[in-house]
């Protein structure tokens, strides 16, 4: 672990682990498109459980919501390699991030179901 450099938006905390800074998503994103794999773990490690549990409500099962994940991760590297053309963002990294991963999702349901939309979750009710 002596060779691993922490961004400078990354802090060891006492247990070992590493806090990041929410607010610079943006950041991390930029540094991890341009290859530093440190700060691609960091942003992943920021929006992968919120991106799951997203993805998961969409699709139903949780072996689907793996690899749809993946594969939304993939895409949102991709997409954001492009931002400079959209500089000027109008929401937050993260919101961003989990509407590039809902989409994914949705898209995912869209094309195994022939586009019939998946019917809403039971809600329990209490009498």
């Amino acid at each position: 672990m002596d060779d691993v450099v922490i961004p400078p938006d990354v802090s060891a905390r006492p247990d070992g682990r590493l806090e990041v800074v929410v607010a610079d998503l943006a950041g991390l994103l930029d540094r991890a498109v341009s290859g530093d794999a440190s700060a691609a773990a960091a942003a992943y490690d920021l929006v992968s459980v919120p991106a799951y549990r997203i993805v998961h409500l969409v699709v139903g099962d949780a072996e689907t919501a793996s690899e749809v994940c993946r594969r939304g991760f993939a895409h949102l590297w991709d997409v954001w390699s492009a931002a400079p053309a959209w500089v000027d963002r109008p929401a937050s990294a993260r919101t961003w991030a989990l509407m590039i991963m809902h989409r994914c999702a949705t898209d995912h349901v869209r094309q195994v179901s022939g586009g019939l939309p998946r019917p809403p979750l039971a809600l329990a009710h209490h009498t």
